[in-house]
């Protein structure tokens, strides 16, 4: 605010000496010349600070800014990814156990998710009950786990 106060201060001033000058100035051509020049000196008055703008300085802002942007686009990704891995890692639990119960087995896996080129696939479960041939078989062929990444409770 300092450097606003220090501006509206310095145009009044010019505007102030300004006038004084033209009341001194005799009227006719002289005046009009001096109105002229005055007119031209209180615009650069006023528009000194867009004079001593750096506009170098505005592409340090800019790369900090990008800088910032890019990271948050970065947290934002993670944070997405996480969620993702969740929401795979609960519906495809949801998915065993309702095989489960078609299968005349009752039981509450938990699924693990990771990452596979950005996008998360089921890589491991845990089942609370004891191996199960068909239930087995399924998650290898249609989720895709094998068989040593299955851990049941108890193995046949």
């Amino acid at each position: 605010m300092e450097w606003f106060r220090s501006w509206l201060l310095g145009v009044m001033s010019a505007a102030l000496i300004l006038a004084m000058i033209y009341t001194l100035v005799p009227k006719g051509t002289i005046r009009t010349i001096a109105q002229f020049t005055g007119g031209l000196v209180l615009i650069l008055v006023i528009l000194q600070p867009l004079l001593q703008l750096d506009p170098g300085s505005w592409k340090l802002q800019y790369r900090e800014y990008e800088t910032q942007i890019d990271e948050q686009i970065e947290a934002y990704r993670e944070d997405y990814q996480e969620e993702l891995c969740a929401i795979i890692e609960k519906e495809t639990a949801a998915y065993i156990s309702d095989k489960g119960l078609a299968l005349g087995i009752k039981c509450h896996p938990v699924v693990t998710a990771k990452l596979r080129d950005n996008v998360p696939y089921p890589t491991e479960v845990t089942l609370d009950t004891d191996w199960n041939e068909a239930l087995s078989r399924y998650i290898t062929q249609e989720l895709d786990i094998p068989a040593e990444n299955q851990h049941w409770q108890g193995r046949h």
